[in-house]
């Protein structure tokens, strides 16, 4: 009994630190006096993949990448970006996850989609899962923060881009972003 309680009490602060930390990743996203210079947003991808090395190969993941481009961004809050949305993708899939990155320019801006085979998202809940704190019905089997899409729209708001997400519940999503391109 000792040690169901102990083990329970572990769980609670892991969940805790989680979302410590997942708040100030949120926080350090409004911060003055970060720097947005031209960044390689492949260089960037390619290092969120291998921190992710690990995890792709338990979920025996393959994900692709189209060439993408050079944009004004803060390198570090580029990298929390792919990291929040491919780690989304991965966590929210129920069979071997298949996800593709691609940019396209379009006009004054670079269009940017990240595609996935997960669970996908129910319509009436598309605008809900970018606010802080709001987690679809799937909190018990996905657990989470509910921070890490509202610090996606937050940073790509801060470059003056929008995200949203298309989706078919059953067939995956796509989350698509904008950034002005220089």
């Amino acid at each position: 009994e000792t040690r169901g309680f102990a083990d329970h009490v572990i769980q609670g602060v892991k969940r805790m630190s989680g979302f410590i930390k997942a708040l100030l990743s949120y926080s350090t996203v409004s911060k003055p006096d970060i720097p947005a210079v031209p960044v390689d947003l492949e260089k960037i991808v390619k290092e969120v993949l291998e921190d992710f090395h690990f995890k792709i190969l338990e979920k025996k993941a393959e994900i692709t990448s189209d060439p993408l481009p050079r944009v004004a961004i803060n390198a570090g809050l580029a990298s929390l970006l792919f990291q929040n949305l491919i780690g989304n993708a991965m966590k929210y899939c129920e069979k071997e996850p298949r996800i593709h990155i691609s940019a396209v320019r379009q006009g004054k801006e670079w269009l940017f989609s990240i595609r996935d085979n997960g669970i996908g998202i129910p319509e009436d809940s598309r605008d809900r899962i970018f606010v802080m704190f709001e987690k679809l019905p799937t909190r018990q089997k996905y657990p989470g923060s509910g921070i890490g899409l509202a610090t996606c729209q937050k940073i790509i708001e801060r470059y003056g881009g929008r995200i949203w997400v298309e989706s078919r519940p059953g067939e995956g999503s796509v989350f698509r972003f904008t950034l002005p391109a220089f």
